[in-house]
């Protein structure tokens, strides 16, 4: 947790906001000022490494190294104005480093938790850009359900993208044949969100 000796909630508070990349402001919560990214707590498994702000992996263009340090948040989302909000791509080839943003149809709408990353100036510690970490996530949906994957298999093969929310919960059951259906289908907006979304249908079976 330690950064010069001080600890990032020191540095960096809830709410605060800062520098963020236009080609990512597709992950931005709509309740935050336009083209800012603003941070969310609480503040939780907090880690750092030195980055060189050369443009890539969304730094800075100045040649400086920065410290930039990565920050969980472990907020329980609900599907509400009021609620933490992010976005990650959906396409294979858009919405990553040094990709062009996702087209509006391949942006899934996320809710609470994230982890959020605060480039840090190495002379002054100030907060001087940030945004979101993951802009993909996948899972390990690649072979049928219940079946053992090959040792041989490639990461490409066992791991598919997230397209909808209920890719996010496979429900391991040993004794069922197909994933486990019983999602639970979030109809109020105030409702804690669960793994289906109203925007994705309820599987049979």
């Amino acid at each position: 947790e330690g950064f010069s000796g001080a600890k990032i909630d020191s540095l960096l508070t809830a709410s605060e906001c800062t520098h963020h990349d236009p080609l990512f402001n597709w992950q931005l919560s709509p309740r935050h000022p336009e083209g800012d990214f603003c941070y969310v707590g609480s503040f939780d498994g907090l880690n750092a490494m030195p980055i060189l702000g050369n443009g890539m992996m969304q730094t800075m263009a100045t040649g400086k190294s920065y410290m930039r340090t990565f920050i969980n948040t472990e907020i329980r989302g609900q599907v509400g104005a009021q609620s933490a909000q992010w976005a990650i791509s959906t396409s294979e080839d858009k919405g990553g480093f040094g990709e062009l943003p996702p087209a509006p149809e391949d942006i899934l709408i996320m809710h609470g938790a994230m982890e959020q990353f605060a480039d840090l100036d190495r002379q002054t510690l100030e907060v001087v850009n940030g945004g979101q970490t993951v802009k993909k996530v996948f899972t390990a949906r690649g072979f049928p359900y219940n079946t053992v994957i090959p040792p041989t298999a490639t990461s490409e093969a066992a791991y598919t993208i997230v397209k909808k929310h209920s890719d996010l919960h496979i429900n391991v059951k040993n004794s069922l044949k197909n994933p486990d259906g019983t999602y639970t289908v979030v109809t109020e907006p105030n409702e804690p969100f669960c793994p289906a979304s109203p925007l994705d249908p309820v599987p049979e079976g």
